[in-house]
């Protein structure tokens, strides 16, 4: 993930292709894909940019906290996280490839869109459905939402990726 891209005026598409070629020629990295996934919002007008990078580039960025950029330079971390989907909070696929015709809530177990919600405590689907699942098993959390960063199922689904993706 890069921090704070600003903005730029014109198709995103050549925005990216730029960025991404000038990004290139900045650090000397190898030859391989680099492609922008996703972007996130940033502080102000400013995104965070979700790349995609090939084996090889990575191995040559994945040591360093910023990345060069003509005269300037950008905060750069791994970036880890699993799929989840914002219609079901599932983890492993996203809203396109779900299969739950309506949205459920984030915020507790109902079948209604979150902005939707009379709950006033919130009640992490993921965690009471492991809880109901796992009858013997020490009980987890669930006082917090489930598209939280804090949950105890995101938490280990980020882990099990960590660890899949692991180069060495």
């Amino acid at each position: 993930m890069i921090y704070d891209v600003p903005d730029s005026p014109g198709d995103r598409s050549a925005v990216e292709m730029t960025f991404i070629d000038k990004l290139r020629s900045s650090n000397n990295l190898p030859g391989g894909e680099i492609k922008v996934v996703f972007r996130r919002k940033g502080r102000g007008s400013l995104s965070h940019w979700v790349l995609s990078l090939s084996p090889a580039v990575f191995a040559a960025i994945r040591e360093t906290k910023r990345l060069h950029w003509g005269f300037g330079s950008y905060r750069f971390r791994e970036f880890s996280e699993p799929l989840q989907c914002f219609r079901c909070f599932r983890f492993g696929h996203v809203r396109p490839q779900c299969r739950m015709q309506t949205d459920r809530c984030s915020k507790c177990p109902g079948e209604h869109s979150t902005k939707d919600c009379p709950k006033q405590t919130v009640v992490c689907r993921n965690c009471r459905e492991f809880n109901g699942r796992n009858k013997t098993a020490a009980r987890i959390s669930i006082a917090h939402r489930a598209d939280s960063d804090t949950c105890p199922i995101f938490l280990r689904e980020r882990e099990e990726l960590k660890n899949r993706t692991h180069y060495a």
